[in-house]
């Protein structure tokens, strides 16, 4: 009786030392082979990609100009001359 409750305790342990190796296993081969993989395609996708795309300079340049001179806009130097618009409903209260 004993040694069959010991060989049922041995094959229950065994099997989870499979199952643990196993999945340690696959989660190696997972990690360092399979994601290494899946890493060097995506660059050799990105790289065909970026060789596709070409970049006008010369829009590029013309597009950031026209933002500086937006952002350079000259305000009037005395705003205390400029009417407020809003004036009306101010001085109704």
């Amino acid at each position: 009786m004993r040694k069959i409750f010991l060989s049922k305790i041995f094959s229950f342990i065994i099997i989870i030392i499979i199952i643990a190796l196993l999945s340690w296993l696959f989660v190696f081969l997972y990690k360092n082979f399979y994601q290494s993989f899946i890493q060097a395609y995506k660059v050799s996708v990105l790289q065909k990609e970026i060789i596709k795309e070409t970049i006008d300079s010369s829009l590029f340049n013309k597009i950031i100009q026209e933002l500086q001179t937006k952002k350079n806009i000259n305000f009037p130097e005395n705003l205390n001359k400029t009417k407020n618009p809003f004036s009306l409903y101010l001085n109704s209260n």
